[in-house]
C-alpha cells in the first residue's frame, strides 16, 4: 500500500521523491495534502506550503500533523488567492499563521490585516510615474546601461506602496516606462 501511494504521489501530483517521502512518511500529512488538493489547490504548491510553512508552524507550536488547525479548504483557498495575485506569498504566510489561531475566513483575514495587493493599473501607474520623476539619476543610470537602476526603482515603488504593489505588474510598468524614455 505505501509503495502504491508513493508511485501515485510521484506520477499524479508530479512531486519530487523527497517531497513524497516526507508526505507519505506521516499518514496525517499525506491525508491533509490530498484533502487540500481535492479542494482545488495546485499539488506542487500545496506540497510546498505543507512541507514548508505548515511544518514550521507545527514545529514552533510543538504539534503533530493530526493537530493541523487549518481546514484543507482554507489552505486551498489561500493558495488560490496567492496564485491569482491578490496577495503576495509573504502576506500568505501571515494569513496562514492567523488561520492557526482563528476560525476567520481567508478573505476576512486579508481585509482585516490590509494585505490585498495593489493591482489596479491606474494606482500602480501613478506610483511608478512618481518614483521615476523623483529619481532622475536612476533613470539616467538606466539609459547609460546600468540595468540595476530598474531594480532600485522597483524597490522605491514597493516602499511607496508599503509592499502592497503587485510586483509583477509594477516591474512590467517600470520596464515599459523606462524603455519609452
Amino acid at each position: 500500500m505505501p509503495d502504491e501511494k508513493r508511485e501515485r504521489f510521484l506520477k499524479e501530483y508530479s512531486l519530487s521523491e523527497k517531497e513524497v517521502d516526507i508526505l507519505i512518511g506521516d499518514k496525517g500529512l499525506a491525508t491533509y495534502f490530498e484533502a487540500v488538493v481535492d479542494k482545488g489547490a495546485t499539488p506542487k504548491i500545496a506540497a510546498n506550503w505543507i512541507l514548508g510553512d505548515i511544518l514550521r508552524i507545527l514545529k514552533e507550536k510543538k504539534l503533530e500533523s493530526k493537530d493541523i488547525a487549518v481546514l484543507p479548504e482554507k489552505l486551498a483557498e489561500l493558495i488560490k488567492v496567492i496564485e491569482a495575485g491578490k496577495i503576495s506569498t509573504t502576506a500568505g504566510k501571515e494569513v496562514l499563521d492567523e488561520l492557526f489561531v482563528t476560525d476567520d475566513a481567508v478573505m476576512d483575514i486579508i481585509e482585516k490585516k490590509g494585505l490585498m495587493q495593489i493591482s489596479s493599473s491606474d494606482e500602480l501607474e501613478k506610483m511608478v510615474l512618481e518614483v521615476i520623476a523623483n529619481n532622475p539619476k536612476s533613470v539616467e543610470d538606466f539609459k547609460a546601461g546600468k540595468t540595476q537602476a530598474a531594480s532600485f526603482l522597483m524597490g522605491q515603488v514597493m516602499k511607496m506602496s508599503k509592499g502592497k504593489a503587485n510586483p509583477k505588474l509594477a516591474k512590467e510598468m517600470i520596464d515599459k516606462k523606462l524603455m519609452e524614455m
